[in-house]
């Protein structure tokens, strides 16, 4: 099913789908990479339900495209935008930063590949632009990992820094408020 969606400015919140590329997924466990959508498909539907717009960052070397956000992923949603970074971070060299602004976004919820590297600097890049940064544990996975885990220091860093939350259902529950 396809998601539309309205703005929901009560809220102000985005979700920000970090290079969710098949480039970046195809050396993942095939259980890993499975867990990860199932966990990322539950928050996207609450997306969907509450109005919050869904914003795709993909990710181009050298200015060569990693490829479209999984196909998997899409058959929930229609992105608000879709923006091409050149860097790890998403507000490096981009217009990420003024599309949230015009939609008056004061929260970005971050979900995809790879937590110690890109989903980290984009994280890094909101938060020195003044934007709550929001993400879980399963959301969020490192694609070198043997597991869905982050590293510790890394788990450390993200609970530190941005509102972390233990479960996908939680984050859920937080979104419906």
């Amino acid at each position: 099913m396809i998601g539309f969606f309205c703005y929901n400015s009560i809220m102000n919140r985005a979700l920000v789908i970090v290079d969710m590329q098949n480039f970046f997924l195809k050396n993942m466990k095939k259980e890993n990479k499975k867990q990860l959508i199932q966990n990322q498909l539950l928050l996207i539907n609450s997306c969907v339900e509450n109005n919050i717009p869904i914003i795709e960052l993909e990710y181009a070397y050298r200015g060569e495209n990693r490829g479209k956000t999984i196909s998997e992923l899409h058959k929930q949603y229609i992105p608000k935008y879709t923006i091409t970074k050149f860097d790890n971070g998403g507000f490096t060299k981009t217009d990420l930063h003024n599309q949230l602004q015009k939609l008056n976004i004061q929260e970005i919820i971050l979900i995809g590949i790879n937590a110690n590297g890109c989903v980290q600097d984009t994280a890094i890049g909101g938060l020195n632009r003044g934007y709550k940064i929001t993400t879980e544990k399963g959301l969020i996975a490192n694609t070198w990992s043997d597991d869905l885990h982050l590293s510790k220091s890394n788990g450390v860093w993200y609970q530190s820094k941005t509102q972390f939350f233990d479960s996908a259902s939680e984050l859920v529950k937080y979104l419906e408020y």
